[in-house]
């Protein structure tokens, strides 16, 4: 995962539309990594150490965390410093998932919006 954080160059990544929300904070020392250099042979590079976080804000409607609230993400930018947080919003799961069963689609589908699972 961090490997996608130094080849972006980027400290945040967000995410979604994995019906998983989360907030993962990786804290990366300096170092050295051994890596093959262009002969084929292996060689050390300086590794960067830094703070990275990948924010996932599940999904706005069938979540399979058992919350059955839409979700999205809030993230707050100031001086350097980020604040994070998943946030939760009721919204008419009943409705929707009536609106599946009468679309033609498989009531199982109705089904896991109600469980918020599968």
């Amino acid at each position: 995962m961090v490997r996608l954080f130094e080849n972006e160059k980027v400290d945040i990544i967000t995410c979604g539309h994995t019906h998983l929300p989360y907030v993962r904070q990786m804290i990366v020392e300096e170092g050295l990594e051994t890596i093959t250099g262009p002969d084929g042979q292996p060689t050390s590079r300086p590794k960067p150490g830094g703070m990275y976080i990948l924010v996932n804000s599940g999904s706005v409607g069938k979540p399979k965390d058992g919350d059955p609230r839409a979700g999205y993400a809030l993230l707050d930018f100031w001086d350097g410093g980020i604040k994070y947080e998943i946030v939760r919003v009721p919204y008419e799961v009943e409705a929707a998932a009536q609106a599946v069963e009468q679309s033609g689609l498989p009531v199982e589908y109705a089904d896991m919006l109600r469980r918020a699972s599968g």
